[in-house]
């Protein structure tokens, strides 16, 4: 994608000296000419720009529905170490997801130091800590483990 748009842009350069160094017929309209084809580079630019921020959206639009999936799998999953364990889950996540939704700061995690994946995982560490867990329990800490990766 890079080089394309050097590409046009060298085009450009190159179409740019080369219509002010020949001469053409009078009667046809250079500026018309030339506004039409800066006119048109300009598009295909444009739209190679718009492209390419609507790409970059769409992937942290996908990685943001991705975690707060994760965060709901885990808080849901908690309840198989019991209510208690679940209830612990629930105001690590309500502290994560407060100042987003106080501030309508969708963006929070990007702009704020957040310390909700080492605490989920230090959770996960104390419920198996010298504990003898069953095998649903087993899996449900592996499964928070990829979520947490």
């Amino acid at each position: 994608m890079k080089y394309s748009v050097i590409a046009y842009l060298f085009a450009s350069i190159i179409f740019s000296v080369f219509f002010y160094a020949v001469s053409f017929r009078p009667e046809v309209g250079d500026d018309k000419i030339f506004l039409t084809i800066s006119t048109f580079f300009f598009a295909i630019l444009a739209g190679f720009f718009i492209a390419r921020q609507g790409d970059r959206y769409s992937a942290i639009r996908d990685k943001m529905t991705t975690l707060d999936g994760s965060m709901s799998f885990i808080y849901r999953s908690l309840g198989h170490f019991g209510p208690s364990a679940q209830k612990e889950g629930g105001k690590i996540l309500k502290s994560y997801y407060s100042p987003i939704l106080k501030n309508r700061s969708w963006n929070y995690s990007f702009t704020h130091k957040t310390t909700i994946l080492t605490d989920l995982h230090a959770l996960f560490e104390k419920l198996a800590k010298g504990k003898n867990i069953t095998p649903i329990q087993n899996g449900v800490i592996n499964q928070a483990m990829v979520a947490l990766r």
